[in-house]
């Protein structure tokens, strides 16, 4: 019963990413459709990765323990910097904003390889040694690179959650809201309907006299 429902989200991943794969060939000019689906992509890889047979037999076959487990939380990973991507080319408007996006974007890949690098040495130190491959993830770290490793997955998880969130939630920054016109697209992301001015962070007309 319960792999039968851990094939669940695998299922559905792959099925969304297989689902969209023809549409975002049409519009691979779309930066942000690109990076939505490779986060669909990389979810679908990762979710595979920690099934529990999957994860058992990549590990044999490659001779490291728990290596599924740095690639499924990596891939994870990949997909929520492609989620963010995403949602900083979707918002962006004009050039300049694209501009922005790409520079954020850059930032965002930085720091995602910085913490995977932390992840992979805290890895051959710690994780890679753990006997148990299935009850490695489920018990108390062992040693400081096990620590090292689940605090740098903890710090990116909690960053990546916070930039979604702003970015998925709410209005643009300040400096973004004095060029929303009337009838132009809403600036809060994902909520694409036209609204007057005001509820982009200016202040409403004055009431007309008669």
């Amino acid at each position: 019963m319960g792999d039968a429902v851990g094939l669940v989200p695998i299922t559905v991943c792959w099925g969304v990413a297989v689902y969209r794969f023809p549409s975002t060939v049409r519009t691979w000019h779309s930066v942000a459709r690109r990076y939505l689906w490779v986060a669909v992509l990389s979810l679908a890889v990762s979710v595979t990765l920690d099934y529990p047979s999957v994860y058992t037999e990549v590990g044999h076959s490659l001779g490291v323990a728990n290596i599924s487990n740095l690639l499924a939380y990596g891939s994870g990973m990949v997909a929520s910097w492609c989620t963010l991507a995403f949602l900083h080319y979707s918002t962006s408007d004009r050039a300049s904003d694209q501009a922005e996006g790409r520079l954020a974007v850059r930032r965002l890949r930085q720091r995602l390889l910085s913490v995977l690098l932390v992840m992979a040495a805290a890895f051959h130190f710690g994780p890679a040694r753990h006997p148990n491959l299935q009850a490695f993830g489920r018990t108390r770290p062992e040693d400081v690179a096990t620590l090292v490793y689940w605090l740098a997955l903890l710090v990116w998880a909690v960053y990546a959650l916070v930039g979604i969130t702003r970015l998925a939630g709410g209005c643009r920054p300040p400096r973004h809201q004095n060029w929303c016109r009337r009838r132009r697209w809403n600036c809060r992301p994902g909520l694409r309907q036209e609204v007057p001015a005001w509820d982009c962070g200016s202040s409403p007309p004055a009431p007309s006299s008669y």
